[in-house]
């Protein structure tokens, strides 16, 4: 459906004009000529609200009115206080829900091909999404990344949906790769503690049971020891006491003879008081060799208490290998559980590649972003001709426009000849109504084509 006249006024800088719109619209004219107001008396016809603003200084009542080609009426009235829309049909008179039907027909936020060309290329691909709004679907994004997940935490944004598989993309992409560096860390563990361990080793409870019998045995030699050393002490006891009741009785006879004949046997009584001490002496010191030399030795415990102290190195030895062992198992478990999470992840980084595939087959144009930029057939939107990108543009405008197909472009000044006359065939091309605006040093100048 287009439109077929556009009267105009006091609107902004616009006092009274009417204008026929063709395919494409061309608004000539220097800064403050009207150019503007025009474009803005289209936009606000299309738009709800009330916009005090639009009303032309001095006026009381402001109109714009799109007369379609079908003999609809579109009329948005302006005045300092309020605003109103009707739509009226040639034959079933009045609408009854006039931005409802108004919805159906136009975009209220329309794109104009300029900004999309001219916009810098980091910027493009937002400006794209813009203009092709698409819901992410969370529950069904949860469900692809659901088994991949094992308390890690992946925020799914709301807005548009191929925004927010990127991003899921991105965490899952992220976890996935601290999965496989903490899984590399761990295989490298267990290979230098697998290099450690011996090819067989003696297990460490058959060297405990040794050293228990061993160590049984000791404690029963000792035993006999100890009861052999008993004996030999009372032997060396009596031998002592024998020594002093010898020394006792010989001094008490030598002092009788003292007493009897204390003058006469002093040089006797003190001889022999040193011979019985000397003599006392010598049975001590015999009595001490003798048990020196009857105490009881066992030449075998040194060797089994050397053979005990080598089974405990050795259950050290067990124990550490045994240890080593239930490590690289249980890193060997890990190791493999982090690969399945990887698997895992894998998998729901595919899926999610699937479910955007999906996702941009269901774009209305024909175009795919990768990255933060705009291609199409696999060539970036910049390396494009000129008469595809344009042609992007267009089909980008023609979405937003619907059925009514109106799109304004203010700036057609800024193109370059050969942009604008891409941008003019591509619009020739479909069945859009383009109105645009180029600054020339000239008074207000409307052609068509």
């Amino acid at each position: 459906m287009k439109v077929a006249k556009i009267n105009i006024s006091n609107i902004l800088g616009i006092e009274e004009l009417e204008l026929t719109p063709g395919q494409i619209t061309k608004i000539t004219g220097r800064n403050g000529a009207g150019k503007t107001s025009v474009l803005e008396a289209i936009k606000a016809a299309l738009k709800g609200g009330h916009q005090a603003e639009l009303l032309r200084k001095g006026a009381d009542v402001g109109e714009v009115v799109l007369v379609l080609e079908n003999g609809m009426r579109v009329v948005k009235t302006v005045t300092a206080t309020e605003s109103n829309t009707k739509v009226t049909h040639p034959e079933n008179g009045k609408v009854s829900k006039p931005m409802q039907f108004i919805g159906q027909l136009s975009d209220e936020i329309s794109l104009n091909p300029i900004k999309f060309l001219e916009c810098k290329p980091e910027d493009r691909a937002d400006f794209l999404l813009a203009a092709m709004p698409l819901e992410a679907n969370t529950a069904e994004i949860g469900e692809i990344i659901a088994p991949a997940l094992d308390g890690q935490k992946v925020t799914i944004p709301a807005g548009h949906a191929l925004k927010a598989v990127d991003s899921v993309y991105d965490q899952l992409f992220q976890h996935r790769q601290d999965i496989n560096r903490t899984a590399r860390e761990k295989k490298a563990t267990i290979e230098q503690l697998s290099a450690s361990l011996p090819e067989k080793a003696q297990p460490a409870e058959a060297i405990r049971a040794a050293i228990a019998e061993m160590e049984k045995i000791l404690e029963c030699k000792k035993g006999a020891l100890v009861e052999a050393q008993r004996g030999v002490d009372q032997k060396r006891y009596a031998l002592e006491n024998e020594a002093k009741s010898f020394y006792a009785e010989k001094t008490a006879a030598a002092d009788q003879e003292y007493a009897e004949a204390l003058a006469k046997i002093t040089e006797r009584r003190d001889t022999a008081k040193r011979e019985a001490k000397d003599a006392a002496q010598a049975m001590t010191t015999k009595a001490l060799q003798d048990w020196a030399a009857s105490k009881p030795e066992d030449p075998t415990i040194a060797d089994t208490e050397q053979k005990i102290s080598s089974a405990r190195q050795s259950l050290e030895e067990a124990v550490r290998i045994q240890n080593t062992a239930d490590v690289v198992a249980k890193m060997q478990k890990e190791a493999d559980g982090l690969t399945a999470k990887s698997d895992a992840h894998t998998a729901a980084l595919d899926a999610l590649i699937a479910y955007k595939n999906g996702l941009l087959k269901n774009l209305p144009i024909d175009v795919e972003i990768k990255d933060g930029k705009v291609y199409r057939g696999g060539i970036p939107y910049e390396t494009l001709n000129l008469a595809q990108q344009t042609q992007i543009a267009v089909d980008l405008a023609k979405i937003r426009a619907k059925d009514l197909g109106l799109i304004v472009l203010d700036g057609a000044e800024s193109l370059d000849s050969a942009t604008l006359a891409a941008l003019e065939d591509a619009i020739a091309k479909t069945d859009l109504q383009a109105v645009m605006t180029f600054v020339r040093d000239t008074d207000l100048t409307i052609s068509t084509k």
